[in-house]
């Protein structure tokens, strides 16, 4: 979830994915993202930090889906 200006740091704040079959109710909250072909929902509620040192790889880049992140975060946070 966060940008190449924190990529040294002890901590990474991550969000869950998961394929967007399971969740057929979908909302700002979940926004929509897809991965090597496959939908799948960002479950930005269940954000946390993570220890850099036990994320393995990079999965995708979630530049194209900003607006659609940024509009979860606002909900969740300030409820805009």
């Amino acid at each position: 979830m966060q940008s190449d200006f924190a990529a040294n740091s002890e901590y990474q704040l991550v969000a869950p994915i998961a394929p967007r079959g399971a969740f057929s109710n979908a909302s700002r909250l979940t926004p929509k993202i897809e991965i090597q072909g496959k939908e799948h929902v960002v479950l930005v509620p269940q954000m946390t930090l993570m220890r850099s040192r036990n994320l393995t790889s990079n999965v995708s880049t979630l530049g194209e889906t900003r607006s659609g992140l940024l509009a979860a975060i606002d909900l969740l946070f300030f409820g805009v």
